[in-house]
């Protein structure tokens, strides 16, 4: 768990050392996950959006919408939980 930590740690600073033309943009899939990317990612030029933003009871029967997988697409990088809740994201 603590190399993975760091490890999206040293991503974002690894992105805002970079100078791109836009902030990176950065995609956590569930509330948790993005709450706690938010907080790694403060005072940095990094965005970070929430993929799922309605209230669901069943991640595992998930389907994503048009608009969410345009935030895919556009992002850097996409933060998952690991615990076999986003297995939507590779159906």
């Amino acid at each position: 768990m603590k190399k993975r930590l760091l490890s999206l740690f040293l991503i974002c600073l690894l992105l805002t050392g970079c100078a791109p033309s836009e902030p990176a943009q950065i995609a956590a899939t569930t509330l948790p996950v993005y709450e706690f990317t938010s907080i790694l990612c403060q005072g940095t030029d990094v965005t970070v959006g929430r993929l799922v933003t309605e209230n669901v009871s069943c991640l595992h029967d998930y389907t994503l919408q048009v608009t969410q997988m345009r935030m895919i697409e556009s992002a850097q990088i996409v933060v998952l939980s690991g615990l076999g809740l986003e297995d939507f994201l590779f159906d």
